[in-house]
């Protein structure tokens, strides 16, 4: 089937890539290197691929002639082909590129951001995410916004299932079909893994305070990706920062004056 990718090289460069407003991927530590596919986020039309660079980190590099330069770079393409790119053995098309170099003594305001488009026919339909309401950033909306995700953390504390299956809909309707996954097996591996989970007696989440939680508005103020101030999934076992384990990514919005997990 026809897959789109989004391919991010960075050497030396703390920034943070964003596919049509959604964040993808950052690099902290200012090196990066990642295949990441895209479908789920595709739409008809322009798809932008955008990169926020906010430091720029000099890398050590051997030249040819054996002496030593400082430099940083950074290459982000976007572009379509099939499961056999998926290997990243194989290039994919690409339908659009960023480039940054930076070299000593080059000097730039920072942060900031570069961006290319490219004009897509989407072989898929209008996802629910593009109907969301923008949201406006007032107290009322903060409150509804928390509200939701307690809610949400509620649900997975009582292991209830049924009812989280209802609230993950998006992913069996939108983003299984995306990747050629029917909605039933995806409700189906779903449902295996979360029974396997909500087994576990030493299953608990990581405290919610809803002081810590950091809504960051993407996707035209059409999404909230929610994480905590320290970049955590808000909703995520305890004991996850040190020894790992499972979390819930949440990007939610509204719909119909509802709210929904959305990605």
């Amino acid at each position: 089937m026809q897959l789109y990718f989004v391919q991010v090289e960075i050497d030396g460069y703390v920034a943070e890539v964003f596919f049509n407003g959604a964040p993808l991927i950052g690099s902290p530590s200012g090196t990066k290197h990642s295949l990441i596919q895209v479908n789920h986020w595709l739409i008809d039309g322009s798809n932008a691929i955008e990169v926020l660079v906010r430091q720029v980190r000099p890398r050590r590099q051997e030249s040819a002639a054996e002496t030593f330069v400082d430099n940083s770079s950074l290459t982000v393409f976007f572009g379509q082909g099939d499961e056999s790119h998926l290997s990243c053995e194989t290039p994919f098309e690409v339908l659009t590129s960023l480039v940054e170099t930076t070299l000593p003594g080059d000097e730039r305001s920072l942060p900031y951001t570069v961006r290319a488009v490219a004009g897509v026919k989407s072989p898929f339909p209008v996802w629910r995410w593009q109907r969301s309401e923008r949201l406006p950033a007032t107290d009322d909306m903060l409150r509804g916004a928390i509200a939701f995700v307690a809610n949400v953390y509620g649900i997975v504390a009582a292991r209830d299932l049924a009812r989280l299956e209802e609230l993950a809909a998006v992913t069996f309707e939108e983003i299984a079909p995306a990747y050629r996954y029917s909605p039933d097996t995806a409700r189906a591996e779903f449902r295996k893994s979360y029974q396997w989970l909500f087994s576990q007696p030493n299953f608990a989440l990581a405290p919610l305070d809803p002081h810590e939680i950091d809504f960051r508005s993407c996707c035209e103020g059409r999404l909230l990706d929610v994480r905590t101030r320290g970049g955590e999934a808000a909703v995520r076992q305890q004991g996850m920062e040190t020894n790992g384990g499972w979390f819930l990514p949440l990007m939610i919005g509204k719909v119909d004056g509802r709210w929904a997990i959305l990605r």
